[in-house]
C-alpha cells in the first residue's frame, strides 16, 4: 500500500467485480411480456432455469420489468386449473398475466460485496451491463457456491496448519524442539537470526510458518524423537508440496474459472492429502497415547 492510500482503495483493487464473478455462468436469457406460458415452461425445463428475465419490448433487451420464476408459473397453472379461468390450454397465459415479480438489478462493474444484501432480499438479482442490458441472473445460490470456492483453498490451509502445529506440539518435546533449532540455524535450511528469534519464544511453533515446521521434520535427531508413524522422505516431501499449494492459493484474484484449472485441482489435492496424513498421524499418537 502506497503513502496517501486508503486501505479501502488497496482493498478494492483485489475485490472481484459481478462481472468477474458471474463470467463462467450462462448468459441470462428473456421472455417478452406477450409470449405464453408454454415457452416460459420450454425454457426453463430445457436448460434448468429457475427464473427468467421479462421484457417489455422485443426490439430492447434493457427494459427488464419483472423475473418470472417456478414460483409464478404453479401459482398460475394452479390458479388457471382450479377456477378453470380462460379458455384453452392453461399453457396459453400471456407472460403479462403471471404477475412477474419486480425486478432488482444490479451493474455489472459493481463489486460483489454490493450485492449480497440485495440477493438475500431479493432471492434473485439481474446483472446488467452496458446500455443496461441484462445479461445474467445472480442468485443467492450462485453467491454461496462462488464463496465456497473462493474459501475453499483457505479452509484447507488452515486445517493443515493447526493439524501440523498440533502434531509437532504433541511428539515434539521443547528440548528436542530446541535443539533442532540451534542445528537449523546453520544458514543453510534457516537465517540464523530467524532461528534465534524462534528460540528466544515460548511457544516457538506457534509462530513458524508451515514452511518451518516442514523443514523441522528434516532434521533427523528430531524425527527419530519424534516417533511418528509414517516414512521421513514421504512425510516431509508432502508437506514441502503443500507449503508451494498453500503458497499459490493464498495469493491469487479469484476467479469462478480458476475452480476448473489444473492447477488448482492439484493444489487442492495435495492439500487433502497433507491435511489426511496428519490426521491419521494424530490418531495414531491418541492410540499410543491411551495404549
Amino acid at each position: 500500500m502506497t503513502t496517501g492510500e486508503s486501505f479501502s482503495d488497496d482493498y478494492h483493487d483485489t475485490e472481484p467485480t459481478i462481472k468477474s464473478f458471474l463470467q463462467d455462468l450462462p448468459l441470462a436469457e428473456g421472455v417478452w411480456e406477450h409470449d405464453s406460458l408454454a415457452k416460459v415452461v420450454t425454457l426453463m425445463l430445457r436448460n434448468g432455469y429457475t427464473q427468467l428475465t421479462v421484457h417489455a419490448g422485443k426490439e430492447d433487451r434493457s427494459a427488464v420489468t419483472g423475473i418470472v420464476t417456478w414460483i409464478e408459473v404453479m401459482q398460475a397453472l394452479l390458479a388457471l386449473v382450479t377456477r378453470q379461468q380462460g379458455e384453452g390450454s392453461p399453457l396459453a397465459v400471456k407472460v403479462k398475466d403471471l404477475n412477474p415479480r419486480r425486478a432488482a438489478k444490479v451493474k455489472q462493474t459493481q463489486r460483489l460485496h454490493t450485492a449480497v444484501a440485495k440477493v438475500m432480499a431479493k432471492d434473485a438479482l439481474v446483472v446488467e451491463a452496458e446500455r443496461n442490458r441484462a445479461c445474467r441472473i445472480l442468485t443467492a445460490q450462485d453467491l454461496l457456491a462462488g464463496y465456497h470456492d473462493a474459501v475453499e483453498p483457505y479452509l484447507q490451509v488452515e486445517s493443515v496448519e493447526r493439524s501440523i502445529r498440533a502434531l509437532a506440539q504433541k511428539c515434539v518435546r521443547p528440548e528436542v524442539l530446541a535443539g533442532c533449532l540451534e542445528r537449523m540455524g546453520d544458514g543453510r535450511r534457516m537465517a540464523a537470526d530467524r532461528a534465534e528469534q524462534l528460540a528466544s519464544k515460548t511457544d516457538p511453533l506457534e509462530y513458524m510458518t508451515l514452511g518451518e515446521v516442514a523443514t523441522l521434520f528434516e532434521d533427523e535427531q528430531l524425527w527419530i524423537a519424534s516417533n511418528l508413524f509414517s516414512d521421513q522422505k514421504a512425510f516431509t516431501n508432502l508437506l514441502k508440496d503443500a507449503t508451494k499449494a498453500r503458497n499459490r492459493q493464498m495469493h491469487f484474484r479469484f476467479s469462478r474459472s480458476q475452480k476448473a484449472s489444473p492447477e488448482r485441482r492439484k493444489d487442492m489435492k495435495i492439500l487433502e492429502a497433507t491435511r489426511l496424513m496428519l490426521k491419521n498421524e494424530l490418531r495414531v499418537q491418541e492410540l499410543r497415547d491411551n495404549g
